[in-house]
Formats: C-alpha cells, structure tokens, sequence
C-alpha cells in the first residue's frame, strides 16, 4: 500500500486559514476537506461564507491541497443535473481540484444531466462516497471515459464508526486494469488508532495500491465544537512515518 495523501475534514471558522497554512508547509501530504453545505454554512464543521472567501485565496496560492466535499441539497442538485453551488459560488468551487459528494447512506438516483455535468470539469478528481448504497452511480462515472471518478470507502456514511472490517478496495483503473484505481478510506481514524488501522487498511488492498485517508470527528475537540490542531498534528506526525 502506497499512502500519499491524508485528509482532515472539518475546517471550519474555528480555525485560521495561517495556521492550516503552517501545518502544510510542515506535512506537505495534507489536504484541507471542506465541507460544503447550504443549510448548516457557518457551523461547527461548516465554514462561513466569509472563511471561504479569506482562506482559499490564501490556500490556493500557497498550492496547498484542497477538496470540496458537497454536502445536502447541494449534491441532490448536481444529481438531478442543476449545478446550483458551482453556479452561486464559482470562485469557490474553482478552488478545489477534488470534489467529494457525500451521500450519508441515503439512497440516491442520478439524472443523465448529472454525467454530462461532470464531463464539463474533466480537470476535477469526483470522489464518491461508497457506503453500500449508492455504488452504481460511482460505477456509470468510473465507466465513462472524460469523468475522472474516485471511490472513498466509508461503510459509516459519514458517522465516523470503525468497520468491522475495512472494504476490500476492488477497482481496477479504466485505463490500465492491472493496476487498482486510487482509493480513500474514512470511517472512524483518528490518533488514537491510526497506527493500528493503517496496517488493517494494507491489508485490505492489494500490494502497490495507492491510497488517502479521510478522518473528521475523531480530530475535533471532545465537545465537537472545535477541530483540535493538536489531535490533527499528532495524525500528521503518525502518518508522515509511512507516507510517501
């Protein structure tokens, strides 16, 4: 397993777009997960309008890694081919090169509208949230050869729970099928266990598979309230062990 990329989502106005900026320059293999969404913007997890409007000016021309992770009515628009968040806030989705939709475990349907928007971002990487419920959109994506299309396993739907056992990561790449498709896994990381689920997450994939992981409540203060900086920087410093 070849473990590039380590996602922190949650940055919300709790923290300054400098100190995310200092991390990066220290662990250069993180990535900033914004989360997105129309009706919980300015809470905890969510960032304000004007955090989005400070920060990812700042984060982009530092060349710092960056998604947006569609949350809510945003992604049901996108489904039913409505581009409603690119549409009201371009400067914003212009700054993410990775775009996730979370679908939490409720079963969706995507219009053919849906596909033919994604054709139209052909440089964005579109990462699907695989929870055992929505997987036949993901596989029309990955099936079609303009979408660039990513699995992120998260048999949690966004809960935050350990699996029993890690998804065996089964994707091969369009175009190279001897080689599997670049993956996630989210669902209950943090620091207290990533040494131990980093090795269960190898054994999942095949050898040379190359792989991010994407943790959120587990870095967050105990009330929830705040992303925890500290629990953030111990991850870095686990993961930066055995990151290449």
């Amino acid at each position: 397993m070849i473990l590039d990329r380590v996602t922190i989502t949650g940055a919300d106005d709790s923290v300054s777009w400098a100190k995310l900026d200092d991390l990066s320059k220290e662990f250069p293999f993180v990535e900033w997960g914004i989360l997105l969404s129309e009706r919980n913007t300015g809470s905890p997890r969510f960032p304000s309008i004007p955090w989005l409007r400070e920060a990812l000016p700042e984060l982009t021309r530092n060349r710092r890694q960056l998604s947006g992770h569609l949350c809510g009515r945003w992604v049901r628009d996108l489904l039913n081919g409505d581009p409603i968040f690119p549409k009201k806030y371009p400067q914003t989705w212009a700054s993410f090169s990775r775009v996730q939709l979370n679908f939490h475990a409720e079963p969706s349907r995507a219009k053919a509208g849906f596909f033919e928007l994604l054709r139209l971002w052909p440089r964005k990487d579109f990462i699907f949230q695989l929870d055992g419920v929505n997987h036949g959109i993901f596989e029309v994506a990955l099936a079609d050869p303009v979408i660039s299309a990513f699995p992120l396993y998260d048999t949690s739907g966004g809960a935050g729970l350990l699996p029993g056992a890690w998804p065996i990561h089964g994707y091969a790449d369009p175009d190279n099928p001897e080689w599997l498709l670049y993956c996630g896994y989210a669902g209950g990381l943090g620091p207290d266990n990533l040494e131990e689920q980093l090795r269960r997450i190898e054994d999942a994939c095949s050898p040379g598979s190359r792989v991010w992981i994407d943790m959120e409540r587990r870095v967050r203060s105990d009330d929830d309230s705040v992303l925890d900086l500290s629990k953030v920087r111990r991850v870095l410093e686990i993961a930066s062990k055995v990151v290449a």
